[in-house]
């Protein structure tokens, strides 16, 4: 039986960062991973001879720069990585005019907006300004491990509830009041009290719908748009790989030790305290902190035996929602993604479903476990930025396609992930005549396939769906809040 310090089950990017900071702290740590390579969902592949894939997440503008800093990844060294200047723009495909290229920077995007509506040039300002208020009040908030609300006794939880009062309380009156009313409202209710042009809100709320089990129609839909958009920043140069790339530079440097195809079976207990790990093949490994980046229930629930675990926290995990609805289609093409509306445009963002009727005709089928016929897409076109992810002159277009109930009725036959790729070659290619006529290749990652291949309970992105009730203290629930669980030494360093 081999000790370390520390043990960290998963190598994708949350749990490379998570060693990385044990190592930096003077812990020995080993971090096992089943597949054969690092990254987890942010791992790019090959899926067809010369076209690499960005990663299942192709987005990085939730990567938190600090964090960053912090294990001195951030600069233009080999190893490093640099953030953008100006956060990414989003294209909302349309026709007729109903299109809108949507800048984040105010100025910047009044002529688009202003095409649309001028009503909605100074709205957009104000709604801009309001943001940067609430971002400057709620990010330390954000930024903080989550108060542990079920000791409620504890001085620690009395100073960063206290911390959070006060936080919101510098807002002022007026945006307090504001954000206090607007958090358990619907999307919907909430952009249209702003707005009059269908696309710009479209745009402003598809992006926060991807972590959810809802659509813009949904009460407390704002809470995670507020949430997202306050921890929303300009992502990184190079995308996910060039993330994964530093990460495992950096835990290298570190003495970090790493193991690939290697999977954990259980996690040990005794005495109310992790002991180490076992893994397939009957080895085991000693520690007596175990981090797990695998989803809460996988490491709970399948991971350790249930005579170890309290019966709060099985009933708090149990109550969990992961009700994935995301598929991945990977697109290989063999000349540019053309929109018909912008001819000649190189698009690195792009969305389908360009008004919130649209986002919530693309959810309603799931509910009842059957196919959207118009998913809702957001759309990567990696090769904008890096065209070394395709030979010369090509495309690769990165779609994650939400519309696709893990839960899904009759099961996921090759029939319906036929259907699957065939409703999102559909709907990309009313806005982009070319489309079929130059794609060469196709991957499809259903969210049952998730599930298999990534050990994503219910085949959810994120872990668990974006709720107001499944968010900072009571995610995954309150036992758990600060990433700590009840059984001493196991960390939870996931989505």
């Amino acid at each position: 039986m081999s000790a370390y310090d520390a043990i960290v089950i998963g190598a994708g990017h949350n749990g490379l960062t998570f060693a990385a900071e044990l190592a930096r702290k003077g812990r020995k740590t080993l971090v096992l991973e089943a597949r054969e390579g690092l990254g987890g969902l942010a791992a790019g592949r090959e899926f067809h001879p010369g076209f690499q894939t960005p990663g299942i997440l192709h987005d990085t503008t939730l990567v938190r720069r600090d964090v960053l800093e912090g294990l001195g990844l951030v600069g233009p060294g080999p190893n490093q990585v640099q953030f953008r200047d100006t956060a990414p723009s989003l294209y909302v495909a349309g026709v007729d005019g109903d299109d809108l290229l949507l800048c984040a920077d105010p100025d910047k995007a009044a002529d688009e907006i202003g095409r649309l509506s001028q009503q909605d040039v100074l709205a957009y300002r104000e709604f801009c300004r309001f943001l940067g208020r609430v971002q400057r009040a709620l990010r330390p908030l954000l930024d903080q491990s989550p108060p542990d609300i079920s000791t409620a006794e504890a001085l620690a939880t009395r100073l960063k509830v206290l911390g959070a009062a006060l936080s919101i309380r510098r807002l002022g009156r007026a945006d307090m009041l504001e954000l206090m009313r607007i958090m358990p409202m619907a999307l919907r209710d909430f952009l249209d009290d702003r707005f009059e042009s269908e696309p710009l809100k479209a745009a402003l709320a598809g992006p926060a719908l991807f972590g959810t089990w809802a659509g813009p129609w949904s009460p407390g839909t704002v809470t995670p748009f507020i949430v997202q958009r306050v921890r929303s920043g300009n992502g990184i140069v190079g995308g996910p790989a060039r993330l994964v790339a530093a990460l495992a530079s950096r835990c290298e440097d570190l003495g970090v030790e790493v193991r690939t195809s290697t999977t954990v079976e259980t996690i040990a207990v005794r005495d109310g305290a992790v002991a180490g790990v076992g893994l397939r093949g009957g080895e085991t490994l000693a520690a007596d902190l175990v981090a797990s980046s695998c989803d809460p229930k996988k490491t709970v629930m399948e991971m350790i035996e249930p005579i170890h675990v309290p019966l709060r926290l099985e009933d708090q995990l149990r109550v969990l929602r992961q009700r994935g609805i995301v598929a991945k289609v990977d697109l290989a093409l063999n000349g540019p993604l053309e929109l018909d509306a912008r001819p000649g445009a190189r698009l690195a963002r792009i969305q389908i479903g360009n008004s919130l009727l649209a986002l919530e005709e693309a959810f309603e089928p799931v509910k009842y476990g059957l196919l959207t016929e118009r998913p809702h897409l957001d759309i990567c076109v990696p090769t904008v930025d890096d065209p070394s992810l395709a030979p010369a002159g090509c495309e690769v277009v990165s779609v994650l396609v939400r519309g696709a109930p893990y839960a899904l009725e009759g099961g996921w036959t090759a029939a319906a992930r036929e259907e699957v790729l065939e409703r999102t070659l559909d709907r990309l290619a009313t806005y982009a005549g070319t489309l079929r006529d130059r794609v060469v290749a196709s991957a499809l990652l259903t969210p049952a396939d998730l599930a298999d291949d990534h050990g994503l309970s219910g085949g959810h992105l994120f872990h668990g769906e974006h709720a107001i009730d499944q968010l900072l203290s009571m995610r995954p629930g309150p036992s758990c809040a600060g990433y700590l669980t009840p059984i001493d030494g196991l960390v939870l360093c996931g989505s």
